[in-house]
């Protein structure tokens, strides 16, 4: 038995360096078979959220992620910290074909770190805001892009 190097698939089809293996070195035994289905993931978009409130800070991150072949492609999520007023907020994407709601999330009393997340087809966007339910914008920024995928 020698120690050889094989390549290691995650779920999401990625391969990583490689992993220690124990065994011998022939084609039977050097095949590493992964289950179930292989996406791909391919982008993060990140955006810094801030703002204000009845002037409290408002701050956090946008962040949605593309797998292609996922049943619904975009995973997005927003979370924000600071002292929210009690109520219905609703993270949405901007871009060229408009204002797109992700996702909803409600603040109680007592505030503190607040979120939502959804998997949703998204067209192109360039920016996020969080509104009250009146409309009026608490936190909003601008997406930076890594990874394959671009959109917007």
């Amino acid at each position: 038995m020698r120690k050889f190097l094989a390549p290691c698939t995650l779920s999401l089809g990625l391969i990583v360096a490689g992993c220690a293996q124990d065994g011998p070195t022939s084609a039977e035994s050097a095949t590493i078979v992964a289950t179930g289905p292989s996406f791909a993931h391919e982008s993060n978009n990140s955006a810094a959220l801030s703002g204000t409130q009845g002037g409290e800070t408002i701050e956090g991150q946008a962040i949605i992620n593309y797998a292609k072949g996922a049943p619904k492609e975009w995973r997005s999520t927003v979370n924000l910290r600071g002292d929210l007023d009690a109520g219905t907020y609703t993270f949405f994407v901007n871009g060229p074909g408009g204002k797109t709601a992700v996702c909803s999330f409600t603040v109680g009393d007592r505030g503190g770190r607040q979120g939502c997340s959804a998997d949703t087809d998204l067209g192109g966007f360039g920016t996020a805001t969080v509104e009250d339910s009146s409309g009026n914008v608490v936190a909003s920024g601008s997406f930076s892009r890594r990874g394959g995928m671009r959109v917007g």
